[in-house]
């Protein structure tokens, strides 16, 4: 540095200002346009999130519609009127009652085909199992219950394997699970048969007018979507964005997307309400590789399973912070190359010259030329 001269000295600190400018719009620039990313998903997420419960809602909708047009069909009515009065375990009459059950899963299964439901089930009055139809990821079929020597048989209905359906019903299934909410039957969310799946149902019992204003219950309908593997991948594709029910044991999720943060313990997450009320909080999760947004679901009990979206952790983010720091190294690199080559430049065509002009000048102040 003693050997440069102060024009050289300033044209040097010019130019390590110009780098340390490049630097600083480079790190300001990758940092904003992450947190940009950050609030963008956010934003997308509980957008996501509120869709999401759109769905539910209608879903929760038609199966009140449904379940209440349901309990007042007279030929189901009638079946269910027959088997509360005279149907005995001990001294079942299989020519009386089977035929009725079988139009009865019948009935069911042109019910789950209209309605787009995944399970219809009838009991009796105590709980115990008349007929049902199920669809589920594995296949579809029904069956009803008959007896005999007095001991339950279940009699599938479309050569159905009852090994493979049966865990999809609740014995004793009864009073206990209906609930009113202004007015009509509640909508719950339950745990379903896997690890982490959620059935969303109803249940409304069947009466008959007796004299006076008493109703007597005859049976029980029990009406529910599964929200299973099926259903996350197919709101992930309508949604745009990952999808997974998270318990402790283990998750339910769309194609390609796993959790690897689980919520933390003792973190609050908001519950998922279906109501009118617009999703707005959310327990957020963010990281390098991606965000989640954890809402809680409530299942029969005090028990809950979190519903996590995620966006777009394999790619978007990863590509993201690939440009943010592309540019950072552009602007460093670029840097690099303006010092040497700008401190060429200027020696090349202004110091060079001034110098020579700055000779010549002290030359003839000296009356050498």
């Amino acid at each position: 540095m003693r050997h440069l001269t102060l024009n050289n000295k300033i044209l040097l600190l010019l130019l390590c200002s110009i780098l340390l400018v490049l630097l600083l719009v480079g790190t300001i620039f990758s940092t904003q346009v992450t947190r940009l990313h950050e609030s963008s998903a956010r934003a997308e997420l509980i957008s996501s999130a509120d869709l999401l419960r759109g769905d539910l809602l209608t879903r929760t909708r038609h199966l009140i519609d449904s379940t209440i047009r349901i309990a007042q069909d007279e030929d189901i009515l009638a079946t269910l009127s027959l088997i509360s009065r005279y149907q005995d375990a001990a001294n079942y009459q299989p020519l009386v009652f089977d035929p009725e059950k079988r139009q009865l899963a019948s009935t069911l299964e042109e019910l789950l085909h209209s309605g787009g439901f995944n399970l219809a089930s009838v009991y009796q009055s105590d709980g115990e199992l008349i007929a049902f139809h199920a669809i589920t990821a594995k296949g579809k079929g029904g069956g009803y219950q008959s007896y005999q020597e007095g001991k339950a048989l279940f009699v599938p209905v479309n050569g159905v394997d009852s090994a493979d359906l049966s865990k999809h019903l609740f014995h004793g299934f009864g009073e206990l699970q209906h609930e009113q909410q202004s007015g009509q039957p509640a909508v719950k969310f339950r745990s379903g048969v896997g690890v982490a799946t959620v059935v969303l149902e109803v249940t409304m019992p069947f009466t008959l007018q007796q004299s006076g204003a008493s109703e007597l219950v005859i049976g029980w309908l029990r009406l529910a979507y599964y929200l299973d593997h099926t259903y996350i991948n197919l709101m992930s594709q309508k949604l745009g964005v990952s999808l997974a029910f998270v318990s402790e044991a283990g998750e339910t999720s769309s194609e390609g997307f796993s959790t690897k943060r689980r919520a933390h313990e003792g973190m609050q997450v908001p519950q998922l309400q279906l109501g009118e009320e617009t999703v707005s909080d959310i327990a957020w999760l963010a990281s390098s590789d991606g965000f989640e947004a954890h809402l809680a679901v409530p299942l029969n009990g005090n028990q809950h399973i979190h519903l996590v979206l995620g966006e777009g952790t394999s790619d978007l983010a990863r590509n993201l912070n690939l440009f943010a720091r592309s540019v950072f190294w552009v602007m460093l690199l670029s840097g690099a190359l303006v010092l040497p080559l700008g401190w060429y430049m200027t020696r090349r065509w202004v110091s060079q010259p001034v110098k020579l002009l700055t000779d010549v000048a002290r030359g003839i102040t000296k009356g050498d030329r």
